[in-house]
This record gives C-alpha cells, sequence and structure tokens, in this order.
C-alpha cells in the first residue's frame, strides 16, 4: 500500500514540474530516496538574421537555424517597426516556415527590424532581430539630370538616365526593372533613336547611353514608363541642327591670291602664296610683295585652282538657313548659311557685322548667285569669338571691294576679283578670273605675321663652300624654317630661344641668294634675303 502511494505521489510532482516549467526546458525526477532534477532539453533560437540595408517592398530575411538536441517544428518571423510588430513572410503559429529564409512583401516605405522565432510544441525561442532595413516601395519613376539641348542626330549627353522612386520621392534601390523610353512632345516628328528599353542596376537607375532625335526642333520631352509605376515626363530640351562644317580648301589653303592671271600696281603685301593659272601671267609683284611662294602656270597652280573650284561647288551646296536681299549697311548675321539671289551690296561706309556669339568654331556661309560688291570705306567685322578663317564668301559672279575698305573672309568667285586700292583682307581671294590689287594687304589672321632674319644681314660672306646660315624669328617653337639657296632646299625649326640654323652642302664659289621663310600655325608666311659670296 504503501509503495502504491508513493508512486502516485511521484508521478503527480512530475505532473506539477512539467507544467510549470519553462517552455524551453524539459525536467524528471526519479523515485527513491532524497529527490532531484536534470535539464533534458532545451529549444534554442535561430542565430544571424541577415536583412540588406535596403530594399524595395520584397524584403529577403535569412537565418541560421537553431541548434541544439530540440529541432523546432519551423519558424515564426515578425517585422517590427517603432512599436509595432506585425506577422511577416506569411508566418504565423499555423503557419510556421520550414526553411531558413523568406521574402517579406512590405506593403509602405519605412525602417524594420525583423526577429526570427524558433516553435517546438508550444515552445518558443526568440533569436535576436536583425540590422535595421530601409524599406522604399517601388511607385513611380523619375528622370535623373535635366536634359540639355542636343544636336539633329547626335547622341543625348550625359546619357538619359531613370530612377525609380517611392511615393515619397526616395530613391528605390532595385535592379533589373524594366524601363521604356519614347518621345513625349515631338514638335517636329523626329524619330527617336538608340536603345529605348533599359534595366535598373542596383541603385534602381536605368540609363540610356546612346539616345538621338533625328528633328530639330524646340520643346522636345522624353517619356519613361515601367509596368504599373507612375511614369515620368522630361524637362522639354532642344534638338538644334548639327555643326556647321567649314569649307574645304585643300590645296587652294596656303594662297593669299589665286587667280587666271594676277595684277598689281603700287606696293602689296600678301602673307601666302600667289598663283595663276592657265595664263603664267604676274604683273607687279616685285620681290617681298609675296611673303609665300608664287606659282604662275604650272602643276602646283592648277591643283590649287581644282581645289578652289571644289571648295566652291561645296559652298554653293549648302543648305541654306536664311535669306537677304538688298543692301546690307548695318546688317548682323550670326553662324549659317546665308543665301541671296541677288547681288550683294554694301554701300560707302556701311558695316556688316558676323557674330561669333562667343564660339570661336561658329562657321558663316554666304551664298550669292550674282556679283559681290563693297563700296569705299566698307567694313566687314567680326565680334565675340568669330575668325576670318571660318568665313566664305562663294559669289557666282565678279567680285570688287572698295577702296581703303576692310573685308574678312575667304573669297571664292566665280568670275574676276578686285581688290579696291588701299583695301585690307583678312582672309583669301580665291577666283576663277583675273586678280586686279592696288597697293593690298592680304593676310590670313588680324594678327601680324611672324618675322624672320638671317644673320649677317643681306649680304655675306662665307667663310666656307658649306657655310651654316642661321637666324632668328618670332614664330612659335617647332615651326619650320626652310632654306633655300642654288637649287637646295632644307629645313631648319625654330628652338625654344627663337634661333634657327643649318647647314648646307658645298657652294661653288661666286654669289648666291639665299632665301629663308617661316610660317605661323594659321599659313602667314615671313622671308627674309641675304646674297651671300663663297670665296
Amino acid at each position: 500500500m504503501k509503495t502504491k502511494l508513493l508512486t502516485l505521489v511521484t508521478a503527480l510532482i512530475a505532473v506539477g514540474l512539467l507544467a510549470t516549467a519553462s517552455p524551453a526546458f524539459s525536467y524528471w525526477t526519479g523515485s527513491g530516496v532524497g529527490a532531484g532534477s536534470a535539464e533534458t532539453g532545451r529549444l534554442q533560437p535561430p542565430t544571424a538574421v541577415i536583412v540588406p540595408a535596403y530594399a524595395s517592398s520584397a524584403v529577403p530575411v535569412s537565418w541560421t537555424a537553431a541548434s541544439g538536441v530540440i529541432v523546432p517544428s519551423g519558424y515564426v518571423v515578425t517585422r517590427r517597426s517603432g512599436t509595432t510588430t506585425t506577422p511577416a513572410c506569411g508566418s504565423d503559429a499555423r503557419n510556421l516556415i520550414a526553411t531558413t529564409s523568406c521574402t517579406d512583401l512590405v506593403p509602405a516605405d519605412g525602417s524594420f527590424t525583423y526577429t526570427v522565432t524558433s516553435i517546438y510544441r508550444s515552445w518558443t525561442a526568440a533569436g535576436t532581430p536583425s540590422g535595421a532595413v530601409a524599406v522604399a516601395v517601388a511607385a513611380k519613376l523619375a528622370f535623373g539630370a535635366s536634359l540639355g539641348d542636343t544636336a539633329d542626330g547626335t547622341i543625348i549627353t550625359p546619357a538619359v538616365t531613370v530612377v525609380v522612386q517611392s511615393a515619397d520621392g526616395s530613391a528605390v534601390m532595385t535592379s533589373g526593372t524594366p524601363v521604356v523610353l519614347s518621345t513625349g512632345s515631338n514638335p517636329s516628328s523626329g524619330t527617336l533613336g538608340g536603345t529605348l528599353t533599359a534595366f535598373t542596376d542596383s541603385n534602381g537607375i536605368a540609363t540610356f547611353a546612346d539616345i538621338s532625335i533625328d528633328a530639330p526642333g524646340v520643346g522636345y520631352t522624353l517619356v519613361a514608363a515601367s509596368g504599373t509605376l507612375a511614369p515620368a515626363t522630361s524637362s522639354p530640351f532642344s534638338v538644334t541642327p548639327p555643326a556647321l562644317a567649314g569649307i574645304f580648301l585643300g590645296r587652294a589653303a596656303p594662297y593669299s591670291a589665286l587667280g587666271s592671271t594676277a595684277t598689281n600696281t603700287s606696293v602689296s603685301a600678301l602673307s601666302g602664296d600667289l598663283g595663276v593659272d592657265p595664263t603664267p601671267l604676274v604683273t607687279g609683284f616685285p620681290d617681298g610683295t609675296v611673303q609665300g611662294e608664287t606659282h604662275a602656270g604650272d602643276a602646283i597652280a592648277s591643283g590649287a585652282h581644282a581645289d578652289r573650284a571644289a571648295a566652291y561647288a561645296d559652298a554653293a551646296s549648302r543648305t541654306p538657313t536664311t535669306t537677304f536681299a538688298g543692301d546690307q549697311i548695318g546688317a548682323t548675321f550670326t553662324a549659317g548659311v546665308h543665301s541671296t539671289k541677288a547681288a550683294f551690296e554694301l554701300s560707302a561706309g556701311g558695316i556688316v557685322t558676323l557674330d561669333g556669339q562667343n564660339n570661336p568654331n561658329a562657321i558663316f556661309i554666304f551664298q550669292i548667285d550674282a556679283a559681290l560688291n563693297t563700296a569705299a570705306g566698307s567694313r566687314i567685322e567680326l565680334i565675340n569669338g568669330a575668325k576670318a578663317s571660318n568665313v566664305f564668301w562663294q559669289a557666282n559672279g565678279a567680285v570688287g571691294t572698295g577702296a581703303n575698305s576692310f573685308f574678312s573672309g575667304t573669297i571664292l568667285a566665280h568670275g574676276a576679283i578686285t581688290i579696291g586700292a588701299d583695301a585690307k583682307l583678312i582672309g583669301r581671294a580665291l577666283g576663277s578670273g583675273a586678280l586686279t590689287l592696288a597697293s593690298n594687304t592680304i593676310r590670313f589672321t588680324v594678327d601680324l605675321p611672324p618675322a624672320i632674319t638671317i644673320t649677317g644681314g643681306s649680304s655675306a660672306v662665307a667663310s666656307s663652300n658649306a657655310p651654316t646660315f642661321a637666324g632668328t624669328s618670332t614664330a612659335a617653337a617647332g615651326q619650320i624654317v626652310s632654306l633655300l639657296v642654288s637649287g637646295q632646299t632644307l629645313n631648319s625649326t625654330v628652338g625654344a630661344d627663337g634661333s634657327w640654323s643649318v647647314t648646307i652642302a658645298p657652294l661653288p664659289p661666286g654669289t648666291h641668294n639665299v632665301l629663308v621663310r617661316v610660317r605661323d600655325a594659321a599659313g602667314n608666311a615671313a622671308t627674309a634675303r641675304q646674297e651671300v659670296t663663297v670665296p
């Protein structure tokens, strides 16, 4: 009887202990003298709960499984923001997660931590919360930097970018989201070119690196779309005509004056070459008048004329951007192709202004389907970065500039060219007909040509039959100095200190004429002469 009673008491004690023990522990007691207890198992929490620092509405959660004798039946995940805790990953006491990861769909923006709890029957063991994850739920698209104006057919730079954003405008760092680009406002019915679908990178940015539009217009916009996200419209921008290219002069470029014949009265100064073809008639150009080379009826002059004709045709073929007519006194032109079917007239003392608008590459092309005439004292002036080397006058007829006038640019005439007495031309006079000068200055730039000297001056006695010639020049270091003497042509360069020197092959005894020439980067030449006696 005593034995049965003892057994019953022992059983009741065991039941009581089980009922009052922690849910993570189990105990047993044994019969016999004295009493004792021992832990039979502990439910361990999961460890290393990991979430990203940033996420869109889908937050990946992972953890390391609980260790220990007791294997959890599964896990429950909760999400906490502030003081509010919410079930996550679709888990609860009836829907345990059997694996060690899940994806939580968060319905709103915010900062969250995640806790994962081990579950075994009625026992629970919560792990340490994760670090915080900033959640921005994708809601809309937005363009990156405002789009700048671009040229027709030219890739828009910097590249067009579109950002995925949350409702409050925060960036949503989600990759792989497709974004499609199209035109919104399309004032000139332009075609959008390039790769029009791009995928977001890890920062939630889609980059379109090769976008262009093929029609000039003002007020273009682009539209970006992606599924259910609110689309975005870019700021307005303009597509401008492509940059205007200058006229390629080829072999005619070194010439200050080129015609069928050339006549000069009084003293003129040409900083470049002089050429005539087909008649080798050059009159009134004594030594020192032409600082470049003179070619009369030779193959070099013929080649220059061929390229002059090609340049004329190029200028005449360009599409006009403006038209004009009548006396141009007081007119101002900006870069472009300006065309008239009538003669170009500029009355006495009148001024035409070419405005480069602070663009040193501004190109001006004038198409004149008749004669070009400027009266005495008139001026073609360049302002705001315009350069004479970028101005071209194509005239389908004779060209005449008035006495004491000032003209800027390269004249391409299908006819004769007459430069009035004491007139100045910064540019070139290239025509198919007779060329007539009268005490004129023609050079390629407003700046004066370089200077060059030969040691010993205009006459010298050589110390040997193979002398070294030397001198100085104001041309930039590295510019070529050419020396011509008795059939020899030798080259040197201007040194950093402005000096030059060259040693020639032996000369026979007697007097020899020496010519040295240097050109600046624009083509303006300078010469010096010496009569040297070889003993």
